[in-house]
C-alpha cells in the first residue's frame, strides 16, 4: 500500500469507527465464521494469531472463544478502531497492536484472519503480499468476503438491473458499501494469493438464495431498493424484479410485525408519535404471521448454509489458505 492510498484509507475509517461502524454487524455471520474456523482449525490450536482489520474486535473476542490456547493478536488501519476495541476488550489477553508496528511482526504469526476486510483496501495485491509477509513459513490463512461467483440471487438481480453492478469499484454491487472496492470471485482470490506460494486449502459459500433473503429483509430500505423493477433491463427482468420485489416486501413486513410489539409496544401510544400508532396499526393484522416466518426464514438460511456450504453459487465466501510446501 502506497502511502497516499493507507492515508486516504486511514482517514475514512478514522472517520467511520468514530461513529460505530460495524456495530451492527449480524449475528448470522459471526456464526458462520464460527462453523467455517472449527472446520480448518482444530480447537487446540496454539499459536499466534492476528485479527487483521479487526475493527471494534468483535471477532478477535470470537477467535479468543474458539482457540483459547492461542495468543490473540489484533490490528486495523483506523487507530480510533484499535482505541474502540481496546477499551471494549480490555482484559480479555488479546493484544492490539497499531498497523504501522505490523513491520516488527513479519513472519511472527502462525495464522492471519481477516473478516470482511479485503473488499476495502485500495490495492490488494500490495495488501495480499503483506499479509503473507505476516505469516510464518508453513502458516496458514483465513478470509471471508463477499464473492462474485454466478447464481446466486444477488448476482442474479445485478446482472438485470441498469447500473447493478459498479464497474469502476471492481464489479461491486450497486446496493453495497460505498467503502467495497471489489467483488472478485472465488478462484480470483484464489489466484491474488497463489503468488506468494499459499493455495486455497478450503472454501465454502454462503447467501445463495435464502441466506440472502433473510439479510436483506431484515432491513426495510433494503428490501425496497435491491429489486428495482424500474431499473430493469428489459421486460422479463422488470417481471422478475417486480415478482421478487413482491416477495421481499411481504417478508419484510412480516418480520417487522413480529418485531414492533416488542421493542414499541410498551410504550404509551401518546408518547409514541402519530405516524408510529399508524405503522403499528397497519402492522398489527399481520402480528401472528410475522414471528412463524421470521422462525421459518431463519431456519431456511441455516439449513441452506448447511447443505450448500460448499456450493459455490454464493454470494458470499470463506477460503482458508495454506502454504504450498
Amino acid at each position: 500500500m502506497t502511502s497516499s492510498d493507507f492515508a486516504a484509507v486511514k482517514d475514512e475509517y478514522e472517520n467511520r469507527y468514530q461513529h460505530s461502524y460495524m456495530d451492527d454487524f449480524g449475528h448470522d455471520n459471526r456464526a458462520r465464521v464460527c462453523d467455517f474456523m472449527r472446520a480448518v482449525v482444530p480447537s487446540s490450536f496454539s499459536g499466534n494469531i492476528l485479527d487483521f482489520g479487526t475493527g471494534n474486535g468483535r471477532y478477535a473476542a470470537l477467535l479468543r472463544r474458539l482457540f483459547p490456547s492461542a495468543k490473540i493478536f489484533a490490528t486495523d488501519v483506523s487507530d480510533a478502531a484499535v482505541e474502540v476495541a481496546s477499551r471494549v476488550h480490555a482484559g480479555s489477553g488479546i493484544v492490539l497492536l497499531h498497523y504501522v508496528m505490523l513491520d516488527g511482526y513479519r513472519g511472527f504469526f502462525d495464522l492471519v484472519f481477516s473478516n470482511h476486510v479485503l473488499e476495502h483496501v485500495y490495492n490488494l495485491a500490495d495488501v495480499a503480499e503483506f499479509i503473507t509477509k505476516l505469516v510464518r513459513p508453513c502458516g496458514q490463512m483465513v478470509h471471508t468476503m463477499p464473492c462474485g461467483n454466478v447464481g446466486s440471487l444477488e448476482y442474479k438481480i445485478v446482472h438485470v438491473t441498469k447500473g447493478g453492478i459498479r464497474e469502476h469499484q471492481g464489479g461491486s454491487y450497486f446496493f453495497e458499501d460505498p467503502g467495497h472496492l471489489r467483488r472478485i470471485t472465488s478462484d480470483d482470490l484464489s489466484d491474488v494469493f497463489r503468488p506468494y506460494g499459499y493455495k486455497a486449502n478450503k472454501t465454502w459459500f454462503n447467501c445463495q438464495f435464502w441466506g440472502a433473503v433473510d439479510w436483506i429483509t431484515q432491513s426495510p430500505p433494503s428490501a425496497w431498493r435491491i429489486a428495482s423493477p424500474l431499473r430493469a433491463k428489459s421486460m422479463s427482468a422488470a417481471i422478475y424484479l417486480l415478482a421478487l420485489k413482491v416477495m421481499l416486501l411481504t417478508f419484510c413486513a412480516l418480520r417487522i410485525s413480529a418485531s414492533l410489539p416488542r421493542t414499541h409496544g410498551h410504550v404509551d401510544p401518546k408518547h409514541r408519535g402519530v405516524a408510529l400508532n399508524v405503522v403499528l396499526a397497519l402492522l398489527k393484522p399481520l402480528y401472528w404471521f410475522g414471528k412463524p416466518t421470521d422462525t421459518l426464514l431463519l431456519k431456511l438460511a441455516d439449513r441452506e448454509w448447511v447443505t450448500r456450504c460448499r456450493d459455490p453459487h454464493g454470494s458470499g465466501q470463506f477460503m482458508h489458505f495454506r502454504h504450498i510446501s
